[in-house]
């Protein structure tokens, strides 16, 4: 396997175009994809050692990249952030649920 999967460049752009066209936000770069919600400041510290040009961490997405990888399937990844990592149960995801699918789903 490699140490790191590649988002696919045609539907980047793809998604640049589209969130140009809603006025959204996007940020591209690394994200860091592990097995645990990273509630700990420590922690988050550790990762951003690690992975210094991160922008996020999540749970999900290295699985479907690592099968659309195997199956030479293209691949980019999407993510509404919902909770910032390193800040516990402060930030509850229900809080933001909501918000987060209602920008997708323009997408």
């Amino acid at each position: 396997m490699p140490p790191a999967f590649i988002a696919n460049t045609q539907w980047t752009e793809k998604l640049k175009q589209v969130a140009e066209r809603y006025s959204h936000t996007l940020h591209y770069g690394q994200v860091v994809s592990g097995d645990s919600f990273i509630s700990s400041p420590t922690r988050l510290q550790e990762i951003a050692n690690t992975f210094p040009k991160a922008k996020a961490v999540e749970m999900e997405a290295a699985a479907i990249a690592q099968t659309c990888y195997l199956l030479n399937i293209p691949f980019v990844m999407l993510r509404a952030i919902s909770d910032k990592a390193g800040e516990g149960n402060a930030v509850s995801y229900e809080t933001f649920v909501v918000e987060a699918a209602n920008c997708l789903q323009l997408l």
